[in-house]
């Protein structure tokens, strides 16, 4: 992903966090049980973390996890 221009925000409990500019944003859950807590101490919505999981989000106005 670092070729690619994201640059790793912070790794949390069970999740790493990149970003590319300041309106993309990727958490990587890795497989294992809750909680999953994200590199400012904040705890992941619930949901199946039986899987590896990637949520990708774009936000117009910049995302919260890249300021």
């Amino acid at each position: 992903m670092e070729k690619d221009g994201w640059v790793l925000k912070g790794k949390g409990q069970g999740v790493d966090t990149y970003c590319l500019g300041q309106n993309n944003a990727i958490n990587i859950v890795t497989a294992n049980s809750e909680p999953i807590i994200n590199y400012e101490n904040e705890r992941l919505v619930s949901g199946d973390y039986s899987k590896d999981t990637i949520a990708y989000v774009y936000n117009i106005s910049g995302a919260n996890e890249c300021d």
